[in-house]
């Protein structure tokens, strides 16, 4: 619902933000995992890049306000006409507004998602496989799915499926085979943010999420930018944003902490490396 509010582009670059923010706190607080300097430069980034982008929409809001207060300035201005002009001012937003919220709130979930993802990989091991995870959840997301289905569209069938695609002028075959490649995509995408979930944890997919989120903004107005939908095409703003947004994830990514096994398998290396050496000069002092 998020999405069909505010657009892919906005959805995805709010998606980015909240979502680093979301993880960082949730990884400190579920998992006991403090941040780097480097990774607290990059979550600010990332938070100046969402207010970047949301700069134009406060701007107009101000705008708004300020023309209803001009309103109730003059002689013939009444606090209904005030009221009237702001509502109709903000109107165009609210829904965007909306949408952000719910996408938002979809970031949290997702980030205590991964973060109990990786918790749950660092205590079951090697035990627990993605496929297991991937089984449990996809049949647990069915059957909830179903039950709203039969529950919730079914006997609105007719005005939420029937007469919508017949103002669209589509057919079934269209609807099904975009289903069918969206399917697919979200597949590849759940196998591959398993695996990066269970080898680097919550961060690195962090950073894939934001720049995809760059992604999506990019390619969003170059494919479907159009008078009717302005919320798509690509602005200065949202350009600067996403540049700002990947730039903070990729700080907070590549600026964490050391894996213990990296210092752990470089001592026993050092040693080996010096024992060589001594008995390489043990066995010239023999010799000589």
């Amino acid at each position: 619902m998020g999405f069909a509010l505010c657009g892919s582009s906005l959805s995805m670059v709010v998606f980015a933000a909240s979502g680093q923010v979301f993880t960082a706190v949730t990884r400190r607080l579920l998992l006991g995992k403090t941040m780097t300097g480097g990774q607290t430069l990059g979550v600010g980034l990332v938070a100046v890049g969402l207010v970047v982008r949301s700069a134009p929409t406060l701007s107009k809001t101000f705008a708004a306000q300020s023309r209803a207060g001009g309103t109730a300035g003059g002689a013939s201005g009444s606090a209904a006409d005030v009221a009237a002009a702001l509502v109709a001012a903000l109107a165009a937003d609210r829904g965007m507004a909306a949408g952000v919220g719910l996408v938002v709130l979809s970031a949290l979930g997702y980030s205590l998602l991964g973060c109990l993802y990786e918790w749950l990989s660092a205590v079951q091991g090697a035990a627990m496989s993605h496929a297991k995870v991937a089984t449990t959840t996809s049949l647990i997301g069915l059957v909830a799915t179903s039950a709203f289905q039969l529950l919730y569209t079914r006997p609105r069938w007719q005005e939420m499926v029937l007469d919508r695609m017949a103002a669209r002028g589509l057919t079934w075959w269209p609807v099904a085979r975009l289903y069918t490649v969206f399917g697919a995509l979200f597949t590849v995408h759940g196998l591959v943010q398993g695996v990066v979930l269970q080898r680097s944890g919550a961060t690195a997919v962090g950073i894939v999420s934001a720049c995809r989120a760059s992604a999506v903004a990019v390619a969003s107005g170059v494919m479907f930018c159009r008078p009717e939908a302005p919320q798509q095409c690509l602005t200065p703003a949202t350009s600067a944003s996403a540049a700002i947004v990947t730039g903070g994830a990729l700080l907070w990514s590549l600026t964490g902490p050391r894996k213990p096994g990296t210092v752990a398998s470089a001592a026993p290396a050092a040693t080996a490396a010096g024992d060589e050496a001594q008995e390489v000069s043990f066995k010239h002092g023999k010799a000589s």
